[in-house]
């Protein structure tokens, strides 16, 4: 003998099928953000754009800065994460090439951190 669903049984179904779905990203929110971040950008530059992602296992941090000093400028960027050693990246690529007057730039550094940071510092200093 077979036995039909009710209304309120096809209605717990489905929720657990979507829960099941969805995973726990739909019933817990994770943090965006690290709880502490600390900015030290020189007068020269601007910072624009900081985007912290998760690549490969290991977090990856996204800077963007702008030239706004009075003449063609070269940058280091300097990402410390929780307890690592910081990474710093030059921008112009392997040439190194000076940043144009009131030009943006994007830099990618990768941290050695392979969960998300507690603590992330960014600074950009002319090099």
């Amino acid at each position: 003998m077979r036995k039909e669903l009710t209304g309120i049984q096809w209605l717990i179904l489905g929720l657990i099928l979507a829960f099941i779905g969805f995973g726990c990203r739909a019933a817990i929110k994770p943090t965006g953000e690290p709880s502490g971040i600390d900015y030290r950008v020189t007068k020269e530059a601007q910072l624009t754009k900081v985007n912290l992602y998760q690549k490969d296992g290991y977090w990856w941090v996204d800077v963007g800065l702008k030239n706004i000093s009075s003449q063609k400028q070269v940058f280091r960027v300097s990402i410390e994460v929780d307890d690592w050693a910081p990474a710093s990246i030059i921008s112009g690529g392997k040439d190194r090439i000076p940043l144009e007057l009131q030009k943006e730039e994007l830099v990618k550094v990768m941290t050695l951190a392979k969960s998300l940071p507690k603590k992330l510092a960014i600074e950009i200093t002319p090099y």
